[in-house]
């Protein structure tokens, strides 16, 4: 018998669950990208403080997840960084302060989880003592995972944050 080794695996997403079909695809047409600011996608067009203020959502629940465990510095793992001609200048300088193995202190979480939301880095976001983490998927995807027993309470102030939990 295999051992399960985490305890909670949640998707947590921008995407509203109303807009799926019974076998869990997205049907709704809504961006995907921060390189969709200023595009019409479902007949609006998607403007920097919309996406900003969603990328604040996802930074905030990051934090609520790590504060929940009481993680408060974590490991960078996994790293990959992409083209740095598609930076925008702000950016630069966090392109390089993002550094694979690298321990990081909570006021550095929102520059990570940033650059990762924008598709300039990925990047695994892990505890110190590796029991837990958050992942990156494609399309504004998040994944937290641990191997302890989260309260409740935290989904329903990540849903308040405009985000959904799955």
């Amino acid at each position: 018998m295999t051992e399960k080794l985490f305890i909670t695996e949640k998707r947590i997403t921008k995407y509203n669950p109303i807009y799926r079909d019974t076998s869990g695809r997205f049907l709704k047409d809504e961006w995907t990208s921060y390189t969709d600011v200023g595009e019409n996608i479902g007949g609006k067009v998607l403007s920097i403080e919309e996406y900003l203020k969603v990328e604040g959502a996802y930074i905030n629940a990051v934090d609520l997840f790590f504060k929940e465990l009481g993680i408060t510095q974590f490991l960078v793992l996994k790293l990959e960084k992409y083209g740095i001609e598609n930076l925008a200048s702000e950016d630069i300088k966090n392109y390089k302060e993002a550094i694979n193995e690298q321990v990081y202190s909570l006021d550095k979480l929102s520059m990570i989880v940033r650059m990762n939301l924008r598709a300039y880095i990925w990047c695994e976001l892990v505890s110190l003592d590796k029991k837990s983490r958050v992942e990156f998927g494609y399309d504004y995807y998040m994944y937290f995972i641990s191997n302890k027993k989260i309260e409740s309470s935290l989904w329903s102030k990540i849903e308040k944050l405009g985000l959904f939990v799955d």
